[in-house]
This record gives structure tokens, C-alpha cells and sequence, in this order.
């Protein structure tokens, strides 16, 4: 079942970008927002093909998943897979839904831990009606409202099937996780797992797609995230100058001496 709540990610998260007024002037602003979770290669299942070639799926203000039945529990006919999950720094919200992505977000330990975002359930299905008379429907009559109920025509020799057939079923705590402008890492997924269902196991392992996004490790502490970010955006371009100087004073003086 889909839980009622909302889940974050405090590590593992996309950016949002919103329009903010100073002194008159709309500028757009940028920031994380743990409500946007990313489930990253650590929380994809890698034994199952639909996401074992993928890097990251995004699920905006998603909610946990559940299931009656244990995971790995092979007396059931039916069995169960969480085969996406959030990182161990996640957690839920069941009331007060403060969306504002300024929000602050000092939570303490011992209340994050991991949630289960997709599930998938393998196996044969035993039917709703199992037990059960075919649902009757109204007679055709003067007043429709008030005629008798009947089973229709094309019911009375139909034949109720007590289980279905080895079957697939995959259970997502996001009803919106494909939209327009959603990102190409969640259509790719979606293409997996239809080819994944159609295909079987054997040749999707084969045309599975997969798409790179190397984020920073969520394990990393603050300040090595900080270090990494002081690296990439003020010391790669002054080495990159630095090297460009340096060529062109190398050009220049060979242009001398040549002279």
C-alpha cells in the first residue's frame, strides 16, 4: 500500500528553482529541496533489470511504500521486492506538509533511516472475487433506477478465475513520477520496466538503458562536499588559466627567439 505521508531525503536530493523579489527585481533562486528525492545506485536494486543499469531516479514529494507480505518470503505464492529505496538519511512526514523549500531541516539522528519507494510483487494472485457471485448490474426498463438486479447477458455462462497466472505488479509511491519536463532518468526507467515485463529477464539484461549522474557520495561529511566544490569551481579554472598562460608565454618566447 501507499502510506500516508510525505518522504525526504536530507542527502540524496534534487534542487529547486523559484523566482524570489529584491527591490523590485524577480531573480530566480536555486536550492536543495529534500522534498525531490533522489534514490541513487545505492538504493536501486541491482538484481532487478529495470533500474540495475541506472544511476539515480528522481520522485518529487513522494511517499513510502508497503506491503502485508515479507520480503524473501518464498512460502507465499506472491512474492515481494523493495527494489527502490531512499538513503539512510531519510524521513517521513505525516502532518503539518510545509512544503517552503527555506524551511530549516536540523533533525536528529536517531528519527532518519531508510524507506522503501517501490515495490515489486512477483507470483500468482488470488482473485477479488474468489468465493464470490459475478456482480450483478441493472435491468433495462422503464425506469432504470428501480429495475431489478441481474446478471448481464454476456455473464451467465462466464466462468470466475480463483488466481491469475505468474504475474508482475510493481507498486510506486509517486503517481506523478512521469510527467512533462520529468527527468530522462525516470522515462528510462519506465521503458526498462515495460521492456522488462514484455521482454523477460534474460533479454532486457541486453537492451536495458542506462544513464549517468555522478552526484557527490551522500556519505560525505560537509566539509569534504565543501573542499570537493572549492576544487571544481575556483581551482580547475585557475589551473586551466594557469596552463593557458602558461603555453602562450612558451609561444611568445619561441616567436622571439625566432625572430
Amino acid at each position: 500500500r501507499v502510506e500516508q505521508n510525505l518522504v525526504v531525503d536530507l542527502k540524496a536530493h534534487s534542487n529547486i528553482t523559484y523566482q524570489v523579489n529584491y527591490g523590485g527585481f524577480t531573480l530566480p533562486m536555486s536550492r536543495p529541496y529534500p522534498f525531490w528525492v533522489m534514490a541513487i545506485r545505492g538504493g536501486l536494486d541491482q538484481a532487478c533489470p529495470a533500474v540495475a543499469n541506472l544511476e539515480s531516479l528522481v520522485f518529487m514529494w513522494p511517499s513510502s511504500v508497503s506491503s502485508s507480505l515479507s520480503a524473501g518470503d518464498s512460502s507465499a505464492k506472491v512474492t515481494v521486492l523493495p527494489f527502490i529505496k531512499t538513503t539512510p538519511f531519510a524521513m517521513q512526514i505525516v502532518d503539518m506538509f510545509d512544503l517552503n523549500p527555506q524551511r530549516d531541516w536540523n533533525v536528529p539522528k536517531d528519527q532518519l533511516k531508510t524507506y522503501d519507494l517501490a515495490l515489486l510483487l512477483s507470483g500468482e494472485f488470488t482473485s477479488f472475487y474468489t468465493g464470490k457471485s459475478i456482480p450483478m448490474i441493472k435491468t433495462m426498463g422503464a425506469d432504470t433506477l428501480k429495475g431489478p438486479m441481474a446478471p448481464a447477458p454476456e455473464d451467465e455462462t462466464r466462468v470466475l478465475l480463483t488466481q491469475s497466472p505468474k504475474t508482475h505488479l510493481v507498486l510506486i509511491g509517486d503517481s506523478d513520477f512521469l510527467v512533462d519536463g520529468t527527468p530522462r532518468e525516470n522515462i528510462l526507467f519506465m521503458t526498462n520496466l515495460v521492456e522488462w515485463f514484455t521482454l523477460g529477464d534474460n533479454l532486457i539484461s541486453i537492451r536495458s538503458k542506462s544513464i549517468g549522474d555522478r552526484m557527490i557520495d551522500p556519505k560525505l561529511t560537509e566539509g569534504t562536499k565543501n573542499t570537493l566544490r572549492l576544487f571544481n569551481t575556483i581551482i580547475m579554472p585557475l589551473l586551466v588559466i594557469a596552463i593557458g598562460v602558461a603555453v602562450f608565454l612558451r609561444r611568445r618566447n619561441r616567436t622571439q627567439k625566432g625572430a
